[in-house]
């Protein structure tokens, strides 16, 4: 065998054993993203989810955080739980003045829902996530946040 084969067959081990360790890496993440939404939810329904909607940000934040995640709508609030790093955003529906869906938001051309909200402030605020389906999302957020949450029954 010739050197070039040689060294193109470890180049290309090299770059399989890349993808499968990243690979692992993605679904242990999304694993964990997955028990920390339930944990968060407490046993709350879930009457949308995305297990791949990657988040944009706000427009109001100087330095953006952005990643890859677990979107999920519940009767209250809109929950997003990032794989990496550990950090769940939380928006109570009550606080949500509009959804909508934009085929571009913070420079990223996708699909996207974007979410305008009051913070704690009262100020107005914006962010969206990339996401399969973002008008079907934002219709479904529309119509949760505008109906109000049954009562738990005892």
């Amino acid at each position: 065998m010739s050197p070039l084969v040689i060294t193109l067959l470890v180049v290309g081990g090299l770059v399989v054993l890349a993808l499968v360790a990243l690979v692992v890496l993605v679904s242990r993440a999304a694993r964990a993203a997955r028990g920390r939404l339930a944990a968060v939810l407490r046993g709350e329904p879930i009457l949308r989810m995305a297990g791949g909607a990657n988040y944009s940000g706000k427009e109001s934040d100087k330095v953006r955080l952005r990643g890859n995640g677990i979107l999920a709508l519940s009767p209250t609030r809109l929950i997003f739980v990032m794989w990496a790093p550990k950090v769940t955003l939380e928006l109570p529906l009550s606080h949500v003045t509009a959804a909508r869906a934009e085929a571009a938001f913070q420079g990223r051309v996708a699909p996207t829902l974007v979410v305008t909200f009051r913070n704690r402030a009262e100020a107005v605020e914006t962010c969206g996530w990339a996401v399969g389906d973002a008008e079907g999302w934002a219709a479904r957020v529309e119509a949760a946040r505008l109906i109000p949450p049954r009562p738990a029954e005892a």
